[in-house]
């Protein structure tokens, strides 16, 4: 059996457990939050969590997806002891940029950012740490993902953290209780979940690295072997893997404040009772794209394994055959919220936060687009056409600030949940076109509802290469 079949099948199964207990925390998280706390510092706790998200993006540089192609985007290559030591290097450079990150952050934020987004002064260390930390929990999960250990790389990663830490800090919520009323206080308390649960990611990451099979773990790619011949201990030295990472920063970057960047325009310009329920609405999208996230996580390593062996043809039937699942699971839950949005609002937040189902209404439509185009934005990154997504992404960023705050601005909450729809919409139809021009596949979920009888069989196929497609070797650069 092919082995992106067997990651799906036991990584896909096992993941989506581990995402719905983890969704389940989250929204119990925020709910609680929601009660204890009014709607002012609720959005502060909103933006803080969104600017420590911000943070451990730029501290990690883009390592949590460059780590992948490194190590699962081909095989047969690299020793065990390279792969430690490209680990090993990756890991210093996490940590080197997430404390940059947080000193930079804090930084902007004391000269004006964060009074720009209306923050109290106490929450911006806090925001600072919690970025460091949450980029040690990142880069463990990715690595994990890396050798295919979804499971655990699940348990450990989300935006927050993994259930696990989610769990702890929900637990500390529900004891405070009434007494959490800010959102510094509740910043503190997600960094020390975050701290107290490090150790055990550690040693998750042990335990899966001295269990894995060495051919397993090997690496092709061009770009190391041809460092390794420059290098002593035959590992890519540091500003290598910065290089080879700066463009998955630039464009995870430019992403996620394309499609988040409007909860800072809310904070800043709308009133409190405003901001919260577009903070919570978005917040809430934000869970409901967990299909999506299942999907990347099971099968991004094996876009990059089977792009980098050259078998498009197989790689076309994973992403489509991937979309349709994604399309069955996600529609009916975005219809759903899309008829009963106020009530879903008012039944997972607060009653006084009914009023923002208007505005998780039109978030909901770029929803829908971004899951009838697919996985086409994780397709380009996983095959190293970077340059298209960032340029994008990019235009979306500009976009949404030069229009999107003058929009704001005359039209209030409903005109900035428009801009930011149809930017996310554009941005995706644009992103899928350019898969089918440079790679030449189609991402969009397939019509052939045979893939789900053939999901059911895959244990009793043969392996991948059994159609006759023959695959090509494709170097990683």
């Amino acid at each position: 059996m092919s082995s992106w079949k067997l990651r799906f099948l036991r990584g896909g199964l096992a993941l989506l457990v581990v995402r719905v207990l983890s969704l389940v925390i989250m929204i119990l998280m925020m709910r609680a939050m929601a009660q204890h706390m009014d709607k002012a510092q609720f959005a502060a706790f909103v933006v803080a969590t969104n600017l420590v998200f911000t943070l451990n993006l730029i501290g990690m540089m883009g390592m949590n997806q460059s780590v992948i192609r490194l190590v699962a985007g081909s095989h047969h290559g690299a020793s065990r002891i390279e792969l430690a030591r490209i680990f090993r290097r990756i890991a210093l450079l996490t940590l080197a940029g997430g404390g940059a990150a947080g000193l930079l952050g804090y930084g902007a934020l004391e000269a004006g950012i964060g009074s720009w987004l209306n923050l109290d002064s106490r929450i911006y260390l806090s925001i600072a740490v919690g970025s460091l930390l949450l980029a040690g929990h990142k880069m463990i999960s990715v690595s994990l993902r890396s050798l295919h250990s979804v499971i655990f790389s699940g348990v450990w990663d989300g935006r927050l953290g993994g259930p696990i830490p989610n769990a702890i800090f929900l637990l500390a919520v529900v004891l405070a209780g009434s007494a959490l009323t800010t959102a510094s206080s509740a910043v503190w308390l997600l960094n020390l979940s975050l701290l107290v649960t490090l150790p055990l990611a550690w040693w998750t990451w042990r335990r899966v690295w001295s269990t894995a099979r060495t051919d397993e773990m090997a690496l092709e790619a061009t770009v190391v072997q041809a460092s390794a011949s420059s290098q002593g201990d035959g590992c890519l030295p540091f500003r290598d893997i910065m290089l080879f990472s700066l463009p998955y920063l630039l464009s995870q970057l430019s992403s996620f404040i394309a499609g988040e960047g409007d909860i800072y325009i809310a904070q800043s310009y709308f009133e409190d009772e405003q901001a919260a329920e577009f903070g919570a609405a978005r917040r809430l999208v934000l869970y409901m794209q967990q299909p999506i996230a299942i999907l990347t996580f099971t099968l991004s390593s094996s876009f990059a394994e089977l792009y980098a062996r050259g078998n498009i043809s197989e790689l076309q039937k994973v992403v489509r055959g991937s979309g349709l699942i994604l399309s069955l699971t996600m529609l009916p839950m975005l219809f759903i919220a899309m008829i009963f949005p106020d009530t879903i609002m008012a039944l997972l937040f607060r009653d006084d936060y009914r009023t923002g189902g208007a505005v998780l209404f039109v978030l909901l439509i770029g929803q829908v687009i971004n899951c009838l185009t697919g996985q086409c934005g994780q397709v380009l990154l996983m095959a190293g056409k970077t340059k298209i997504p960032v340029m994008v992404h990019c235009g979306g960023v500009v976009v949404l600030f030069s229009i999107g705050i003058p929009v704001a601005k005359h039209f209030g909450i409903m005109g900035l949940a428009t801009v930011s729809t149809i930017i996310l919409s554009a941005q995706n139809i644009i992103i899928w076109l350019t898969v089918k021009g440079l790679i030449g596949i189609w991402t969009h979920p397939s019509l052939d509802f045979s893939m789900l009888a053939k999901l059911r069989r895959l244990s009793k196929t043969g392996p991948s290469d059994s159609d006759g497609t023959v695959s090509t070797k494709r170097s990683i650069g």
